[in-house]
């Protein structure tokens, strides 16, 4: 899966419902460490060329960006790191909606220049919110599932446990440019 693909689903999630998403009302972190900004800020590419920059400020807020259909595109990052895994929540800066929801994933970095995205696994973030361990909502729309959940850091430290049970590898890496 493209990357740009993949914070577009967000972006028209968000907007429109028009992939499966886990979101969250609040991010996973409120900023981010600086040995997790060291691992994550820089150019990014996968494996078509696709450019994706990830820069911090000095309080630790984060930005993606990327080129999408010859406009650039951002969102706000948040992000922390559990063990091997780093949690991510990304907000759309372009998003039409009223309401304010972080797209929720996560990465792996295989070294320090090789990065794999994850994503939710859906049907097990619904069980989550249906048996009460994760509070939200749960909204099926004709071809998607949005999960809107109360708290980024109730998502982390529920599913951190076993990260894999709840998250699936995408198809790509990312590759840091040097």
């Amino acid at each position: 899966m493209k990357i740009q693909y993949w914070i577009s689903c967000a972006a028209t999630a968000i907007a429109m419902a028009g992939c499966d998403a886990v979101l969250t009302k609040t991010p996973v972190s409120i900023d981010v460490t600086d040995g997790l900004k060291s691992d994550l800020e820089g150019q990014w590419k996968n494996e078509e060329g696709d450019l994706l920059l990830v820069k911090f400020s000095d309080e630790g807020t984060g930005e993606i960006s990327w080129v999408e259909d010859e406009e650039t595109k951002k969102a706000d990052l948040r992000a922390v790191k559990k063990g091997d895994w780093i949690y991510l929540s990304f907000l759309p800066k372009d998003s039409d909606s009223d309401e304010t929801f972080w797209f929720f994933g996560a990465c792996q970095l295989e070294n320090e220049d090789t990065l794999w995205i994850y994503l939710p696994q859906i049907k097990e973030f619904q069980n989550l919110i249906s048996t009460g361990k994760l509070k939200g909502e749960i909204e099926k729309q004709r071809y998607s599932t949005m999960l809107r959940i109360d708290k980024g850091t109730d998502v982390v430290e529920l599913i951190s446990e076993d990260p894999e049970k709840f998250l699936k590898k995408g198809e790509e890496s990312l590759t840091r440019v040097k």
